[in-house]
């Protein structure tokens, strides 16, 4: 059993892994793909990102051109080895389908999250940081996909499981693309307004979630704060429920 399993490794994700890590607790990080771990969206990014942020202790890892940008498989390969170098995350390639629950006196409670394979990984607490990918439809051109961004996949049944259990969820838009990438426009799923407060999904005693599944499209530093800002929530309610 992980301490805290951690759905989605964008920027909140892999920022809430690395506090909650370096704290002392065991972090299993689930994402659709290695290959998109800390993925950026698009072919070249800013390399100064915030000093502040996972992103930017990556810094020294980096070589950016001379306009200061860096190819964004540059960043996903320094953020993944990072991660995998630290002892207490445990990076799992794999897609979300549904979560494991039990109705107790005082709340409901995430006991497992199942996988695609069927298998169902437990953990004392769960940390939802999908990004646009919840129920994610994506338009390029006449081509229509199940994908938060072109070649990354949705999470489809993880919504229908948060509906099953009664989580109001809304339709996001966005685009993105243009120059030398297609253009491409989309939705997906986030939670209704006031269905998480301070990070913690209302009615449910440790499910959390933190990034634009929560908020809408965020850039890259404010969805790593909140990242963070959740990790700490989910921190303390580790330490008050320890067995």
């Amino acid at each position: 059993m992980s301490d805290v399993c951690i759905v989605g490794a964008g920027a909140a994700g892999c920022e809430a892994a690395r506090l909650l890590a370096s704290r002392g607790y065991d972090v299993l990080l689930v994402t659709t793909s290695l290959d998109t771990v800390f993925s950026c969206g698009a072919e070249r990014v800013v390399a100064a990102m915030p000093t502040d942020t996972f992103g930017g202790s990556l810094a020294p890892s980096l070589r950016p051109d001379s306009d200061g940008t860096v190819a964004s498989w540059d960043v996903h390969s320094a953020a993944k080895y990072a991660l995998e170098a630290t002892p207490q995350v445990h990076l799992l390639q794999s897609n979300v389908d549904d979560l494991h629950v039990e109705e107790r006196s005082d709340g409901r409670f995430v006991t497992a999250v199942e996988t695609w394979e069927g298998v169902p990984r437990t953990a004392r607490a769960v940390l939802l940081c999908v990004g646009p990918f919840l129920k994610a439809s994506l338009e390029v051109g006449m081509a229509v996909e199940a994908a938060g961004r072109p070649g990354e996949m949705a999470y489809p049944e993880l919504a229908e499981a948060l509906e099953r259990f009664g989580v109001a969820l809304r339709t996001e838009r966005h685009e993105g693309g243009g120059g030398d990438a297609p253009t491409w426009r989309g939705s997906f799923a986030r939670f209704a307004h006031g269905v998480v407060h301070d990070g913690q999904v209302r009615g449910w005693q440790n499910l959390f979630a933190a990034g634009v599944v929560v908020h809408g499209p965020m850039d890259y530093g404010s969805a790593a704060r909140d990242g963070a800002r959740v990790a700490d929530r989910v921190a303390a309610w580790l330490d008050a429920n320890r067995s």
